[in-house]
């Protein structure tokens, strides 16, 4: 009978610049965003069931509604994008880097991450722009008057979060491959038993 590994025997990609699992209190703490967004999933979950009874079988709508579910779907999203990042969550076609030898791999991974890096601190700056001019316009939503600066700010702060899990994709690699290593070796030694 096999046991599977932990967290503290996963090897990390041969890709990642350190070669070394990512710290525990160092995984914790960037789990936060993921954690957040799941939060803001469940209230959006609750908040459009409630919508939902409150309309159809107590014909008495919530005003508001829209404009909470707005703001609170843009801050799940680029408030989960950084977690998508780190646990290799976010779409690629690697059917042709499959097909490359190890080392040239190994290059292509890195280059994609730098050019994330770069695209995602050039979009945080250029959001954090359009959010100091939604402060000078001083707009508000129309039923709740919630400032408009406040529900956009997600923005600059999703592609940093963007930034700073691709960094350490970089030098960890991702969650996910650390899994696919786990499940790699306890695949392993399940063959080694039988």
């Amino acid at each position: 009978m096999s046991t599977p590994s932990t967290a503290a025997d996963t090897a990390t990609p041969d890709w990642a610049v350190l070669g070394r699992p990512m710290p525990r209190r160092l995984r914790i703490a960037v789990s936060l965003d993921l954690v957040v967004a799941g939060a803001i999933f469940c209230v959006l979950a609750v908040l459009t069931f409630a919508g939902a009874i409150s309309r159809y079988f107590l014909s008495s709508p919530f005003v508001w509604l829209e404009e909470v579910q707005m703001a609170l779907f843009l801050a799940m999203v680029f408030l989960g994008i950084g977690a998508a990042a780190r646990t290799g969550g976010h779409v690629a076609i690697d059917v042709v880097t499959d097909l490359l030898p190890e080392k040239v791999r190994r290059t292509v991974q890195v280059a994609v991450l730098g050019v994330v890096v770069l695209v995602s601190g050039y979009y945080a700056w250029e959001a954090l722009q359009q959010v100091l001019g939604m402060v000078q316009l001083g707009r508000a939503t129309p039923i709740l008057r919630i400032p408009t600066a406040l529900i956009y700010s997600v923005v600059p702060i999703g592609f940093v979060l963007l930034v700073l899990n691709s960094v350490l994709a970089l030098l960890f690699g991702t969650e996910v491959d650390e899994d696919d290593e786990d499940d790699s070796a306890v695949a392993l030694q399940e063959d080694a038993d039988v």
